[in-house]
């Protein structure tokens, strides 16, 4: 019954780009998914705070992250990335969320942007949207990609502008949460920290399906 859980709730992010879930603690969180992921090793921990590194944290501090994908350097980013919530005491911090669709209700054709090439932070090109195996990858990160030629910038200002003005969909996690984010087709950015007691820590991971 857990795993088919499990499998429904992945099922869901899948389809809708998002979805959350409970769990007893992190271990289990990992340990549940292992068994229909692969799962990258590499487990991270986020914690809201002012910071001098070159990050989110240290160029926005405390304030709302902007909107965007993971690991847009990679030839293929992850699927789904993995959000769970250990601790969070005082008023809750968001995660915003943005579906690849709301760009296409704004007037922008996703196809199009199969011709968007950009420069990735290892210097590396790729393009906002791509297909693999019948997948639609999308990635978009302001700060690590950079459009190369005319029409490539004409796009990613294009898609920039329509992210910047469309309200996002809010959500918050309380311990024991999982929030499971489709990577190809759904933004993420964290929502400002207005409480200046709050402590909220999330451990993220990285995983794809089984092929």
């Amino acid at each position: 019954m857990i795993q088919k859980n499990i499998e429904q709730a992945l099922k869901k992010a899948r389809e809708n780009g998002f979805t959350k879930v409970s769990f007893d603690d992190l271990e289990s969180c990992i340990s549940q998914f292992s068994e229909i992921c692969t799962i990258d090793k590499h487990i991270t921990r986020l914690i809201p705070k002012e910071s001098v590194e070159k990050s989110y944290s240290g160029t926005y501090g405390l304030g709302e992250f902007p909107l965007h994908s993971d690991f847009t350097y990679k030839v293929r980013p992850p699927n789904f990335i993995f959000l769970f919530c250990s601790r969070m005491v005082g008023m809750p911090v968001s995660t915003n969320l943005l579906l690849l669709e709301t760009l296409e209700f704004h007037g922008i054709d996703i196809a199009d942007l199969r011709h968007c090439i950009v420069m990735t932070s290892l210097r590396k090109t790729a393009t906002l949207v791509e297909y693999s195996n019948d997948n639609r990858i999308f990635r978009y990160d302001l700060h690590a990609l950079s459009p190369i030629g005319y029409k490539s910038e004409l796009l990613f200002n294009q898609v920039t502008n329509v992210i910047r003005e469309v309200k996002p969909t809010q959500v918050a996690l309380t311990e024991g949460e999982c929030l499971i984010i489709n990577n190809w087709s759904c933004l993420h950015g964290r929502g400002a920290v207005k409480d200046p007691h709050c402590k909220r820590t999330l451990y993220r991971f990285v995983g794809n399906e089984y092929e």
